[in-house]
């Protein structure tokens, strides 16, 4: 049997004497999700916090696709100063993608914060669509036959409660925190003070950047010549979706105690 890749942690740091320290942190946070969630503009603007430091690159990926990489190299990643160090990697929640990252995560980390940003479930999914246009995985022409398909990736990615439920199984809820990307956007000032307080910084603390607006997806499809207007599901397909999406959002609902009006969903 393959070493696991908590075998590959300790097999690495074994071979560090006391003299010679793994060098680099570790987070004591991390961005799990959501993928189209609004995780890149979260990531910049925690990076602007002085008593914070974010991964380089933004995205690890460490417990999803941990291939050729072991303890010190994810240590390495997380070089800025800052009492508070974080990461942000969507695919930890794509358990349909990739197993394991729970264990994986709560083994080395037991202690960890969670931030999980969330959006109108039915119009991530459609900009989860653009991006796999965006790396030519699909498509435009291909949207109405994608969504016809109610278990396809994007919709998945939309379960947040399917999505959530093993960190919450392992961590508690009193180490997570969930927000929604239509909060972040429309009212950061106030979500960004309860994230740091959340994560133990300085909440008090503002910068100018945190006006900018960052619409990752749009620039991408504009850079490659692609249409950044997002396609429209037909009437029929949007109910059809919210239908089979419905129970497992009105369960995170009640999960996570916020109702997420606002959704179509």
């Amino acid at each position: 049997m393959a070493p696991s890749l908590l075998d590959r942690f300790r097999r690495r740091s074994e071979t560090h004497s006391a003299e010679e320290p793994v060098e680099g942190a570790l987070p004591t946070f991390i961005t799990i999700g959501c993928m189209k969630g609004g995780t890149s503009a979260l990531h910049g603007y925690l990076r602007e916090h002085p008593q914070v430091g974010m991964s380089k690159p933004k995205e690890t990926n460490f417990f999803s696709k941990p291939e050729g990489h072991d303890l010190a190299w994810y240590r390495s990643r997380f070089t800025e100063p800052g009492a508070q160090q974080g990461e942000s990697s969507p695919n930890y929640t794509k358990r349909h993608l990739f197993g394991g990252v729970v264990e994986q995560m709560h083994a080395l980390l037991p202690d960890i914060r969670l931030i999980y940003l969330v959006r109108d479930p039915i119009d991530r999914a459609i900009s989860h669509f653009l991006h796999n246009v965006h790396k030519a995985r699909v498509s435009r022409d291909e949207f109405e036959a994608y969504f016809s398909d109610l278990d396809n990736p994007a919709l998945l990615t939309s379960r947040y409660h399917w999505q959530i439920e093993p960190f919450v199984e392992a961590y508690g809820l009193d180490r997570l925190f969930v927000a929604s990307s239509e909060e972040l956007r429309d009212d950061r000032a106030a979500t960004l003070v309860r994230i740091f307080d959340f994560i133990g910084v300085d909440p008090d603390f503002t910068s100018p950047k945190f006006d900018v607006e960052r619409h990752v997806t749009s620039k991408k499809l504009q850079d490659v010549g692609e249409s950044v207007e997002k396609p429209t599901l037909s009437p029929q397909q949007h109910q059809a979706i919210a239908d089979h999406l419905r129970p497992d959002i009105d369960r995170f609902r009640a999960l996570v105690g916020q109702d997420f009006a606002h959704w179509s969903v």
